[in-house]
């Protein structure tokens, strides 16, 4: 009985020996796992932007479809992406007065190859950008900013300015830059790569909200900012592979499966 004392004890000491030990040699930390997108960010790619442009103190609301252009306050920012083929000519002519009232246009150019009825109303030429020996830098220097900011590498054509010259630019070594035109007494800002930059995955690398914020910057005063997005531009294979890929993914699976029994 008393060695059974004695086993019992020595393996108390041992398991708060080893107890100490773990404790001394780890600790416990605070980790972050990576869970997906939510349900509005996969709906919304511009979500976290505009997060962000409301810790700015900026309102934020995303527009489907372009009905609502004619109601757009002129102390707001428009993001615009590409595949915007659906824009109605009387819509650009409401967007153009409504920049022209003060409105700020921050413009993703369309491919080279592609209509582009907004840039060509301004008189903006595309054309496919020249081979480079050299990687981009990723450091924009914007006018009137004498500290570069480093952002994502993004591709995009080569702009040139016909009708309007930018007073606001920033541009690499090598890659495409932000180029900014005034217009009436708004402003149109083109950025090629925009998804490179300002959506969900890519806006927290690098100083890309820090551009972002300095592009909402180029007009004194912003009160919000507005995503349009306009999905009858898109194909039908475009809009099942950014809206429905899970469930695509799954129907096949589905009917490999069955195939297969």
């Amino acid at each position: 009985m008393k060695h059974r004392w004695h086993a019992l004890g020595i393996a108390v000491v041992l398991l708060v020996l080893v107890g100490a030990w773990f404790l001394s040699a780890y600790e416990q930390v605070a980790t972050k796992v990576w869970v997906g997108p939510t349900a509005a960010a996969r709906a919304n790619p511009y979500l976290a932007a505009m997060r962000f442009a409301e810790r700015l103190s900026l309102r934020t609301r995303i527009v489907t479809g372009d009905r609502s252009l004619g109601e757009l306050d002129p102390q707001a920012a428009l993001l615009l992406t590409n595949q915007r083929t659906g824009l109605a000519p009387e819509k650009l002519r409401t967007l153009d007065r409504w920049i022209h009232n003060g409105g700020h246009a921050i413009v993703e150019p369309e491919p080279v190859g592609e209509i582009d009825t907004l840039l060509d109303r301004y008189g903006i030429v595309r054309s496919v950008p020249k081979a480079v020996a050299k990687e981009p830098t990723q450091a924009l220097v914007l006018t009137g900013s004498p500290a570069p900011i480093v952002v994502s590498r993004a591709t995009g054509p080569d702009l040139k300015f016909n009708k309007h010259s930018p007073d606001i630019a920033a541009s690499d070594d090598t890659g495409p830059g932000v180029f900014s035109i005034p217009i009436g007494a708004g402003r149109l800002t083109v950025v090629p790569g925009m998804p490179h930059r300002f959506q969900n995955r890519t806006i927290g690398q690098h100083d890309n909200a820090e551009l972002l914020r300095r592009i909402l910057g180029f007009t004194p005063i912003v009160r919000e900012l507005v995503v349009l997005r306009i999905p009858q531009a898109l194909p039908l294979w475009g809009w099942l592979g950014e809206h429905a890929l899970p469930t695509l993914a799954a129907s096949v699976l589905l009917l490999l499966l069955g195939l297969m029994r």
